[in-house]
């Protein structure tokens, strides 16, 4: 794992993106089908959908393909980014510049796996006060993984 963040999905979304590129430069519209594959797609952005909403979700960062077999009720979806300043970061609609985290994962072309685990389990009361290393160990509610595999 490369790190995590405790992400707060805003308007049914968070971003993962370049850290030199526009978040917001995106190539398709909402729509039942963006919904349905689980993400909006940019070249060097892409939003991906949550079924939470106005909550913190835990997000992990790995380079490589997943190891684990996607659990039953998960959603999986993969696509391709591309990152020319070697760094990815994290945002949503109610993040502002200073508050996205940046990862170092390295210039290229990568194929990237979505995945997201127990969708629309959420308890935003009960974990509005845990620190992040305790949020992190709640496997049960709705997170997500981003597996980062350069393109041959």
């Amino acid at each position: 794992m490369i790190g995590q963040h405790r992400i707060f999905a805003d308007h049914y979304q968070f971003y993962v993106f370049d850290s030199e590129a526009d978040p917001y430069a995106i190539d398709e519209e909402w729509s039942d089908e963006v919904l349905k594959k689980g993400y909006l797609q940019g070249k060097r952005t892409i939003h991906v959908v949550t079924v939470g909403d106005y909550n913190d979700h835990a997000v992990t960062i790995h380079k490589g393909h997943p190891s684990e077999v996607l659990p039953e009720g998960g959603h999986g979806a993969t696509t391709e980014i591309t990152i020319y300043s070697g760094k990815v970061k994290l945002s949503s609609p109610a993040y502002g510049y200073d508050d996205e985290p940046e990862f170092n994962i390295g210039a290229g072309v990568y194929k990237l796996t979505i995945r997201s685990l127990n969708s629309g389990k959420e308890y935003p009361d009960a974990v509005e006060d845990l620190e992040d290393k305790e949020f992190f160990k709640l496997e049960h509610l709705e997170r997500y993984e981003l597996y980062f595999e350069p393109k041959a």
